[in-house]
């Protein structure tokens, strides 16, 4: 299980064909699991579509390429219906101290995850 999830550590960042599928198949469908992403201490249902593809790194890698290009530090962004704050914790990456973040949820159980993952990653640009 370690070796495993250690695997899906490494491949979170890589970008290749086939990469959903593969990790899709060694992975189990259900458990929550731990991961640091873009900074961010995130705690994942996999049982949940979004929660798994962000665990995996499988999720929009295109759109994530494009806020990665746009964002500089010291800019502000507004993540509306934020979820449990993948994007968030991507711009509080970039944009860095001297920047803000502002984030919308209006779901209770994505936003106590919001909060939770902002909070316990030290996310103090991050309004939630």
């Amino acid at each position: 299980m370690q070796v495993l999830e250690s695997l899906i550590e490494l491949l979170r960042l890589a970008h290749f064909r086939g990469k959903a599928r593969l990790l899709n198949r060694l992975t189990e469908g259900v458990g929550i699991r731990s991961a640091r992403i873009f900074g961010g201490r995130f705690e994942l249902d996999l049982s949940e579509f979004i929660q798994r593809q962000v665990y995996l790194g499988t999720f929009e890698p295109r759109e994530t390429s494009l806020v990665k290009g746009y964002l500089r530090p010291g800019m502000t962004f507004v993540d509306v219906r934020a979820n449990i704050g993948y994007y968030t914790a991507l711009a509080a990456l970039l944009v860095g101290a001297e920047g803000r973040v502002v984030a919308f949820e209006p779901s209770a159980y994505a936003f106590e995850k919001l909060s939770a993952m902002a909070s316990k990653s030290d996310l103090t640009q991050v309004a939630a």
